[in-house]
């Protein structure tokens, strides 16, 4: 019986002391560190939830400052880290932390000297260090600078008429690009199409390209009208051909007329020979 009774207290004193908070490791980081250096201590308490515990009050310090102290759950426990500086070398303590359901035990902490580590003299002088990216910052604006003067000296001798051509050049750029990305469209997606707006969207295509490179009138000529108007800036040959995919489209719109997929492949690839190039065309035409 007596054994019995021992073996209980026993296991209950073991598990108390198992159960009871412990601090189980205390890190610097840095591991060395010198003064006016921020530190981090960083202690890990077992044996207790980071819901028992409640944020110590920063204490003062006679040979340094605390800047702040902060409470993290890990695995098995909780973290405090406790972030200071000091202005001494040498050895000192941090003082207890009660956070409640534990008390941190007072900690030493060591600053070491550079001049214990024989570092008398002043380290040399070294230009400083232009921050990443201030070669590539400074030559961007000098070409932007550089830039701005060329547009003064354009406007100021006379170069707007350049500088106007050059942005009507960009300008009809992306709209050619705009009319042969709609043709692709078009030409993808003509087999599921009911032939009378295929050709609806095909006469527009090349409608606005040629008001736009060879006068207004193209937007509202009717096909009689385009068989005189359009000699003048294609060639004979390639005129007739334009003329015939407007005709065609034309009978299927207006006729209810029915062409097979190869005419109507025939006529989009006439647009396309419209758009992609002005070798048919004549000279001064646009």
């Amino acid at each position: 019986m007596r054994r019995a009774v021992c073996a209980l207290l026993l296991a209950v004193t073991s598990a108390a002391v198992y159960a009871a908070p412990r601090v189980r490791s205390v890190t610097f980081l840095p591991s060395e560190f010198f003064v006016g250096d921020r530190v981090e201590m960083r202690v890990v308490v077992e044996g207790v939830d980071v819901q028992d515990l409640v944020r110590p009050e920063v204490p003062t310090l006679e040979w340094g400052v605390v800047e702040d102290i902060e409470l993290k759950p890990v695995r098995g426990g909780v973290q405090i880290s406790f972030y200071f500086m000091s202005f001494q070398p040498g050895s000192h303590l941090v003082p207890s932390l009660p956070c409640g359901a534990f008390t941190l035990e007072p900690q030493e902490v060591v600053v070491s000297s550079y001049y214990e580590r024989g570092f008398t003299q002043p380290a040399p002088y070294k230009d400083p260090i232009l921050p990443r990216g201030t070669r590539l910052f400074l030559a961007l604006l000098g070409g932007v600078g550089l830039g701005i003067l060329l547009l003064v000296f354009l406007f100021l001798s006379n170069g707007f008429g350049f500088v106007r051509a050059w942005c009507r050049f960009v300008e009809e750029r992306f709209f050619l690009r705009s009319l042969l990305r709609q043709l692709g469209r078009l030409e993808e997606e003509y087999h599921g199409l009911p032939q009378d707006e295929f050709y609806t969207r095909l006469i527009e295509i090349a409608r606005r390209y040629l008001s736009r490179f060879h006068g207004t009138r193209f937007a509202s000529a009717t096909t009689r009208e385009l068989m005189d108007v359009l000699p003048g800036v294609l060639s004979e040959q390639f005129a007739r051909q334009v003329y015939g995919v407007f005709r065609e489209a034309d009978g299927v719109r207006f006729g209810s007329r029915r062409v097979s997929p190869e005419h109507e492949k025939a006529s989009l690839e006439v647009v396309r020979a419209l758009l992609s190039g002005k070798a048919e065309e004549k000279e001064g035409g646009a």
